[in-house]
């Protein structure tokens, strides 16, 4: 896994690219495929993503700051799927958790990001 921090407008930028959001701004929370454009003034959290990258931006001090998480070939990781119980925000989304060891060899996981999105009836 390749972590970086973000200046937020690229971030956003490059966010608007990846194929879903998850995104909470004053005026609610949307979960799907990713918009056009987002009003970064309404923002409060955006995660964008696909199965090999999120692109984090949040707002922390009254100003945006973002971070990317990318897959590389050497990650030990796993990706599994949960059903939402709102139908409005679809079928499931993907959580991908990349584990590390501890001194005493004990895995645990180090990093959570979100991985991918499958849409239901009301949201496709």
């Amino acid at each position: 896994m390749k972590q970086e921090i973000m200046e937020a407008s690229r971030a956003l930028a490059e966010g608007l690219t990846l194929p879903y959001s998850l995104i909470f701004a004053y005026g609610g929370v949307t979960l799907g495929e990713t918009p056009e454009r987002v009003d970064a003034e309404e923002l409060t959290e955006a995660r964008f993503f696909s199965a090999e990258r999120e692109i984090h931006v949040y707002r922390g001090g009254g100003t945006l700051h973002a971070a990317s998480i990318r897959d590389t070939p050497e990650d030990n990781a796993v990706t599994e799927r949960y059903p939402l119980d709102n139908p409005r925000l679809g079928d499931w989304i993907a959580v991908r958790r990349y584990l590390d060891y501890d001194e005493d060899g004990q895995a645990y996981v180090s990093v959570r990001r979100l991985a991918g999105w499958k849409g239901g009836a009301s949201n496709a």
